[in-house]
């Protein structure tokens, strides 16, 4: 709670600094970590609303892992580099 800027929305580094993209970003990709290790089954949820999950975030990469599926697709599917 003390990260959150509750005015502008986003988080920040410590109570009295602004928000900003860097300490949103790896908020919630923490929070995306954490909700997918507990399974599927069992609901790491704010007030239980499944409305308050987020989307899988691969761990490696901090980018969505539905994202990362499509672009490692895309990547495979080029010719290989000639050299």
């Amino acid at each position: 709670m003390c990260g959150q800027d509750l005015d502008d929305g986003g988080m920040r580094d410590k109570p009295g600094k602004c928000s900003d993209y860097y300490h949103s970003c790896y908020a919630l990709s923490g929070l995306s970590i954490c909700q997918s290790l507990v399974g599927k089954d069992e609901k790491l949820l704010y007030k239980n609303i499944e409305a308050n999950r987020l989307n899988e975030t691969d761990p490696i990469f901090n980018v969505d892992k539905a994202k990362l599926a499509k672009a490692r697709e895309y990547f495979r599917s080029l010719p290989p580099i000639k050299k």
